[in-house]
């Protein structure tokens, strides 16, 4: 009779109060995949979230993406194309835990985080921002927009989830910004290049700005203290060298 035990990642966040282990949500990992991308390789739709994300809820779903992925790159007779199923599961935790490290931040920190960044941003960069918003979004739609199933428009102008969808955009242009700086990455980087963003926006002056706005709030409210954009930076580079980057 085959022994199988249950492994799972435990985390604790010592920059944050919590009175017990942190576990990311359930099984989840997800990361960003592009438009392109997503039409190029024919994913399975069941692994994309509202956002617009990709999520394993199993090792079995990774499995099928990495083997999507090199069946379009003849990865049986270019055997150096090929990708692992275990290193997308890595990036894909990666991932995970910058968001479970921002939706605490945001719950003990300051809960306005992204509402306040977008004024912010507004406030230096005008409507270059709802058009840097956009163009994320048009570049890794969210489900019901890749589905046709609802305009951008609308989609913008509501919610997903509980949060205002304009602020989950942020959040996870925010997340896009930092996957495309890890070394650890680059294997995967044409899922969620970041390079058309940069070209046709003012996506370079934006994550610069958010950098400082985050820097800034945080040291006005808690000077002793490392501010979230920072701190998203080091559990990077942490994650980057645990992975191999």
């Amino acid at each position: 009779m085959s022994d199988k035990r249950e492994t799972a990642i435990v985390l604790f966040l010592s920059r944050f109060e919590t009175t017990a282990a942190v576990r990311p949500d359930a099984n989840m990992r997800h990361f960003h995949v592009s438009r392109q991308s997503r039409d190029y390789y024919r994913f399975e739709e069941r692994v994309f979230t509202l956002s617009g994300n990709v999520v394993f809820p199993d090792y079995g779903a990774v499995r099928r993406f990495a083997h999507a992925i090199n069946e379009k790159r003849d990865a049986k007779n270019r055997p150096e194309r090929a990708v692992k199923a275990s290193h997308l599961n890595a990036m894909a935790l990666i991932d995970e835990v910058l968001h479970h490290v921002v939706r605490l931040y945001r719950k003990q920190v300051v809960p306005t985080l992204f509402s306040e960044a977008i004024a912010f941003l507004q406030a230096r960069l005008g409507d270059d921002v709802e058009v840097l918003i956009r163009r994320f979004a048009e570049e890794f739609p969210p489900l019901p927009v890749y589905r046709g199933e609802m305009t951008l428009d609308d989609y913008l102008a509501g919610r997903c989830g509980d949060d205002p969808a304009r602020e989950v955009e942020l959040e996870e242009l925010l997340m896009l910004f930092i996957a495309n700086q890890n070394p650890a990455f680059r294997p995967f980087a044409e899922l969620f290049s970041d390079e058309t963003l940069a070209r046709t926006t003012r996506y370079r002056e934006a994550t610069a700005a958010l950098g400082e706005y985050v820097a800034d709030v945080r040291g006005r409210r808690f000077p002793e203290e490392q501010h979230c954009y920072r701190m998203l930076e080091g559990e990077r580079e942490r994650f980057a060298a645990w992975a191999g980057g």
